[in-house]
């Protein structure tokens, strides 16, 4: 179940992207390292925007999913591929993108 927020594929900017990416690791429990951290602001839209959609590996097991449309775009991924369908996880990071991005 991907978390969705209101902004479309060229509305999100590399702040945004790490803010998402920072709230799906702090949900799934994962370490951010200084290379997730330097994608984030230096590749991910890019690679967001011209593929419609972004798939980043923090490391081996765990994977980041981004789809961006017109007015809206989803965020999804797991930590271990046995949580891949956690419903828990999925609302909390919802939970916490509406917190901190807004509806």
């Amino acid at each position: 179940m991907p978390a969705i927020i209101n902004k479309g594929l060229e509305d999100i900017t590399e702040g945004d992207m790490l803010k998402i990416f920072r709230i799906f690791c702090d949900v799934y429990r994962i370490e951010i390292s200084k290379n997730d951290v330097r994608f984030m602001q230096e590749q991910s839209i890019s690679h967001f925007r011209s593929r419609g959609g972004l798939d980043y590996r923090p490391f081996m097991g765990a994977k980041f999913f981004g789809s961006g449309f017109t007015d809206f775009s989803e965020f999804h991924g797991y930590n271990d591929t046995q949580e891949y369908e956690s419903e828990e996880k999925a609302r909390e990071f919802q939970r916490r993108l509406d917190e901190e991005l807004g509806k």
